[in-house]
């Protein structure tokens, strides 16, 4: 299902939007769990291997004022990873959508990357805490892609971390980056 309205504040989704949207719904839809989980967790894991030694330094780079450091891109993938494994779940049990509590971020980057490595562990259960029988119909709007059932929202997570992992590849590959 496709809708050129997003979920919520009636803004026409642009063209990319409403691309990236099918993408998710009809990834979500045409995959099991058994399939999407893989692709996920492989994901997650080059974004992680992305962040290995990588130092306080290098974390707090910016190549200019308009980018991200590695350390705000981290923190932005942990706290929206945070909200969409609770959001999956209250979705896929059809409940109303629990509080997205930003967590406490530590400041040494290696404990950061711990802290999204100790997350990603409990993520990558997160299909033996689904219902047996989850609810498909449930749904929660994306600020950029409309309404999403809980499976879309698990394709987003994939998607959310590819993009990001390219954000970390450019900032490691631009001018002015510390050395190691």
């Amino acid at each position: 299902m496709t809708s050129d309205v997003d979920g919520g504040n009636g803004r026409m989704l642009s063209e990319d939007e409403q691309r990236v949207r099918s993408y998710l719904v009809t990834q979500g839809e045409q995959r099991d769990w058994v399939d999407l989980w893989p692709r996920f967790i492989q994901e997650r894991g080059n974004l992680l291997r992305a962040m290995e030694k990588v130092s306080d330094e290098q974390a707090d780079f910016k190549p200019d004022a308009e980018s991200w450091s590695i350390r705000e891109i981290v923190e932005h993938v942990l706290n929206v990873s945070r909200g969409g494994m609770r959001r999956i779940e209250d979705l896929s049990a059809g409940r109303e959508l629990s509080t997205n509590e930003a967590g406490r971020m530590p400041t040494k980057f290696s404990m950061l990357r711990r802290h999204l490595t100790e997350h990603s562990i409990r993520y990558s259960a997160l299909l033996e805490r689904l219902p047996p029988s989850p609810d498909y119909d449930v749904t929660a709007p994306h600020g950029s892609f409309g309404e999403l059932n809980f499976r879309s929202w698990f394709v987003f997570e994939r998607v959310h971390d590819t993009d990001h992992l390219g954000q970390i590849e450019a900032v490691k590959a631009a001018p002015g980056y510390p050395a190691e």
